[in-house]
């Protein structure tokens, strides 16, 4: 990675994550013309997987903009709260995305138990293969950044990398199977699919809502404590004040 050296940490995680991005779209639009094509219902639920990395990467890099900003400034919120909200918006959308696959891979399993043993044809086949090798490569991509920045950001999509890759691994197990004769395994790797993408919904979510109910508490819990020591809402100095006017105004 010689040609980030020397490069800011926000400079070094946009070029990695936007590189990140242009990968995860060709995913996208190979995964799911080779799902539709082959007929597997897996293929087309790792596509929609690769899709929702896009939005994951998009987040990272907002959320180290918005932290450099942050550190930048001396108010007392900054723009956490925005970077939280952000959070919570997209696990909501990989939740909703991950029921999605759930409920096709459902449907696909009832459809083998009345009798479509039609099996997956070889271009979901080879999609996986390319998944499994390029999203190994963002793993590992993603680990040299997040390093070299220290950002938990981008180590954590690292891993959110690891995870599509063996997600990508499931698929091609679920395809080979069906293609030697056990059509149930194409759907059942689409519900492993549908198990890792809630996981990780559910995971930002709660990531996200314990930074927001527990740094506001704080601040305003800190915000008391200056007010009382610099005598605000009846503190001590106020009192300590006013007895010293009064026995001025004695004399």
């Amino acid at each position: 990675m010689a040609r980030l050296e020397g490069r800011t940490k926000e400079q070094i995680v946009t070029v990695v994550s936007s590189e990140i991005i242009i990968l995860n779209i060709f995913l996208t639009v190979f995964k799911l013309f080779g799902g539709i094509a082959a007929k597997s219902t897996a293929m087309m639920s790792d596509g929609v997987h690769s899709l929702a990395d896009v939005f994951t990467s998009i987040l990272v890099i907002i959320s180290v903009k918005l932290d450099v900003r942050r550190s930048g400034r001396k108010h007392r919120f900054g723009p956490e709260p925005m970077e939280c909200a952000a959070a919570i918006i997209l696990s909501v959308m990989l939740f909703a995305i991950g029921l999605g696959i759930g409920w096709a891979g459902v449907n696909k399993i009832i459809a083998v138990d009345r009798g479509d043993h039609s099996a997956p044809g070889l271009l979901a086949l080879i999609a996986a293969i390319v998944s499994m090798c390029v999203k190994e490569g963002m793993y590992w991509n993603n680990r040299w950044a997040a390093r070299k920045t220290g950002s938990p950001a981008v180590m954590a999509d690292a891993w959110h990398q690891r995870s599509d890759a063996l997600a990508s691994l499931g698929s091609f197990a679920g395809i080979l199977g069906a293609r030697m004769g056990a059509p149930v395994l194409d759907p059942v790797a689409c519900l492993v699919i549908c198990v890792l993408i809630i996981k990780v919904a559910i995971d930002i979510f709660r990531e996200a809502v314990r930074k927001l109910s527990g740094k506001a508490p704080a601040e305003k819990a800190h915000g008391r404590r200056k007010g009382y020591g610099a005598g605000e809402m009846g503190g001590p100095d106020e009192h300590i004040e006013g007895k010293s006017r009064r026995r001025d105004n004695n004399k």
